[in-house]
């Protein structure tokens, strides 16, 4: 489902949303949608809210960001005070990350000069966050948005997380978390929805196809420049 579409005279500026459950590929996914897209004229951004959650909790709790951002195991052990900080910014403003997002968007677009412009929000993990986006498209400040839903099956994560067992326990034990709340298959009617259990060259051919709805490339055009 596309959520709107504004047929005037603005530049092409669009977005796409990514959710799903923590580990599923949902970075990998936009690395993938980066890596064709390289190849033409589209200049693309990735625009996390967990980075400026993760830089929040850093300074709040002295940690380390550089390893919230890329250490598994590390993030996975300070997810509590991730959550707390996250949770707390959204009591006082629920719009508070996406406001903070679409401004490093805003900066982001006013320097490109490519024919179109995606920029990709890795995790749009509530619903408000979905509305705050429509916002935008009721304001005509972009043209259109393109939510998508990643997962992976039981077995693909269980291999993901090294066969780790605790691991993966505490991965289903959050299916029924607060946190999670949001982010279920069935609790939004997406674009698409994108299975990562299987080979990367499947996620390249979903990554072809969202690229192809955008810019009209054709599917062939794209993946034969991967």
């Amino acid at each position: 489902m596309i959520l709107y579409t504004y047929g005037g005279d603005m530049e092409d500026l669009h977005l796409i949303l990514l959710r799903g459950r923590s580990g599923v590929g949902k970075d990998t996914f936009a690395w993938h949608i980066q890596d064709i897209c390289k190849h033409f004229d589209i200049a693309t951004e990735i625009f996390p809210f967990a980075d400026a959650v993760k830089k929040e909790t850093a300074e709040v709790y002295g940690l380390d960001y550089d390893r919230l951002r890329t250490d598994y195991a590390y993030k996975d052990l300070h997810r509590k005070e991730q959550i707390y900080i996250a949770n707390k910014r959204r009591e006082e403003d629920n719009l508070y990350w996406f406001k903070r997002t679409w401004q490093a968007i805003q900066e982001w677009r006013d320097k490109q000069t490519a024919k179109h412009r995606i920029g990709i929000i890795t995790d749009c993990r509530y619903n408000n966050e979905i509305y705050g986006v429509e916002t935008l498209l009721r304001d005509e400040l972009i043209r259109n948005a393109w939510p998508a839903y990643i997962y992976v099956n039981d077995i693909a994560m269980l291999k993901r997380l090294g066969h780790d067992l605790k691991r993966f326990a505490n991965w289903k034990l959050l299916e029924n978390d607060v946190s999670e709340r949001d982010v279920r298959i069935d609790n939004y009617p997406y674009y698409m929805i994108v299975d990562n259990s299987n080979d990367k060259s499947f996620l390249y051919m979903d990554a072809a196809k969202i690229i192809s709805q955008i810019t009209n490339i054709g599917m062939v055009e794209l993946i034969n420049k991967v």
